[in-house]
Parts: structure tokens; C-alpha cells; sequence
């Protein structure tokens, strides 16, 4: 039975990565690594920017659909999935309850502003509906780009060409309280922790930001936030009012360390890259619109 979804899966990846490299042109593939390129630029150059990412949470919780993300399963309206995810990327969306937390993510998507780029679904890997969907709640598309745009194809990049960066940097994280930071590759000035569905819980941690970078007077500082949808709410309320530092979305991408570099990864393109798991296909994969 094993063998035979092994099997199964290493057929996928092979006609993915064929229909990808035919019937993809190179012009429309090209958007996702010079975008990134992009970014390491700005931090080269101290160019303040910030980057949210509007993922598939995001996504539901715009559509306005009952979410709930758990330890070991989630929940999209009526429909129950099995999955890990780690105690940062759980959250709970009841349309009945969280509108609040909804227009805001709604707002900070709307939100336009020099150097504001917000990354939102691909047809690649969410379909063309939500592409589309996406789309048409945003006015000018000058300052778009991808939620994957720090992972799949561009996950190397990141690792081996961005983060080298932020050991120049004064750099501010804001994270799972449950997140080890000892082994990052680069010295954190100052952390601010967030919970269980931060989202909902942690609303209030904007203010508190807010009042550290007036009473410090924090310039040019790289804010790397890794709260789930919150992160999309702190950076828009942040970067509004403060844009000369830059606030980065990072998501999932250093769980390898704050994890401790653990072997068990919560997402399947850490472990692709961190444990040289087979078959290869996220990084194979360069997103797409």
C-alpha cells in the first residue's frame, strides 16, 4: 500500500514537472525569482519595504469560511482534513464570532503604499478561482506579488542568499512565545511573543509595537514576523505609520530554527530542503500567474 502511494506521488511529481517545463512559459515563471531578487536588493541597499503574505488561512478567512486550524487536523466549513501544523500556525475563524479580525485583514489587503507588497494565491497552487478571487479585491496590481515567494524554488534563495542579510541588520522578531531562537543564524535585538490563535488572542500586541518603536525611536530596523494571519495586521498597521523600517512576513520559513532544527518539519518544503526528502518538488516549483 505504501509502495503503491509512493508510486502514485512520484508519477504526479513527474507529469506536474513535464506539463510545468512545456506548458509553462519561462516569461510567466520569471516574475517569482526576480521578485525576490527584488527584495534582497532593498536589504542590500537599506531600501525600507514590507512584504504580507495572504496565504491559503488568509484566503479562507477573506471568503468569510469557518476555519480551524489544529495540532493534528483543520476544518474548512464542514469538511475535516488530517495534517500537523505547529502551535504558531494554529488559529480558529468563526464568521459568527471574528468580523472584527476579518475587515481588518480585509483592510491591510486593500491598503496601498509605496513599497507595500502584498503576496497573494497563484494559479499554481491554490487554482485560478482564487487567483481571480484575490485579484478582484485589490485596486492597483503594481505592488503585488506571491505568498509563496520566500518558498518552493525560491526557498534556496532565501536561505542561502537573503538570510545571510539579516546579520547586518537590527533585527525585531515577533513569534510564538514556544519558538526557540538560539540558533538563528543572525542576533535578534528584541522579541515580542504571541500565542494560541494570535490572530484572535494577540490583537492588542500591535499597540504595544506601536509604543516601543515611539518611545525608542526605531529606524531602519528589519521586523521578521512569523504570527500567522496577525502578521498581515501588524504589518499594515505598522508599515502605515512607520515606514522606515522594513516588515517581513517570513511564515513557516525559519521553523527549521525555531524548532530547534528538529528533524520533524511542519511543512513539507522544510523537510524537502532541511532533510533531503524525496521525491523533489517544491523546489522544482516556481510559482506562477
Amino acid at each position: 500500500m505504501i509502495l503503491l502511494k509512493n508510486l502514485k506521488k512520484i508519477i504526479f511529481t513527474f507529469l506536474r514537472l513535464v506539463f510545468y517545463s512545456y506548458f509553462i512559459s519561462n516569461n510567466r515563471k520569471k516574475k517569482f525569482t526576480l521578485d525576490i531578487k527584488k527584495f534582497q536588493f532593498f536589504l542590500k541597499k537599506r531600501i525600507n519595504f514590507s512584504f504580507s503574505r495572504f496565504s491559503d488561512g488568509e484566503l479562507f478567512v477573506l471568503q468569510n469560511k469557518k476555519l480551524i486550524i489544529s495540532k493534528n487536523f483543520w476544518i474548512l466549513e464542514n469538511k475535516k482534513r488530517k495534517a500537523k501544523f505547529s502551535e504558531s500556525e494554529r488559529k480558529t475563524f468563526l464568521p459568527s464570532k471574528h468580523q472584527f479580525y476579518r475587515k481588518k485583514l480585509l483592510e491591510s489587503l486593500k491598503f496601498e503604499k509605496k513599497n507595500y507588497f502584498k503576496g497573494i494565491s497563484c494559479k499554481c497552487c491554490n487554482g485560478l478561482g482564487d487567483y481571480n478571487y484575490m485579484i478582484g479585491l485589490v485596486k492597483s496590481h503594481k505592488e503585488l506579488t506571491f505568498s509563496n515567494l520566500l518558498q518552493n524554488g525560491n526557498y534556496p534563495t532565501y536561505i542561502k542568499k537573503i538570510l545571510p542579510l539579516f546579520k547586518k541588520k537590527k533585527v525585531i522578531l515577533i513569534v510564538n512565545k514556544s519558538a526557540t531562537i538560539t540558533s538563528l543564524p543572525f542576533d535578534v535585538k528584541k522579541r515580542f511573543n504571541i500565542g494560541k490563535n494570535c490572530f484572535i488572542n494577540n490583537y492588542g500586541i500591535i499597540k504595544k509595537i506601536k509604543n516601543y518603536i515611539k518611545k525608542n525611536s526605531i529606524r531602519n530596523h528589519v521586523f521578521l514576523i512569523s504570527a500567522s494571519s496577525l502578521s498581515n495586521l501588524i504589518i499594515f498597521e505598522l508599515y502605515k505609520e512607520f515606514d522606515d523600517n522594513t516588515y517581513i512576513d517570513i511564515g513557516s520559513t525559519l521553523n527549521y530554527y525555531f524548532t530547534h532544527r528538529k528533524k520533524n518539519q511542519s511543512r513539507s518544503y522544510l523537510e524537502e530542503y532541511w532533510n533531503n526528502k524525496r521525491v523533489i518538488q517544491f523546489q522544482n516549483r516556481y510559482c506562477y500567474w
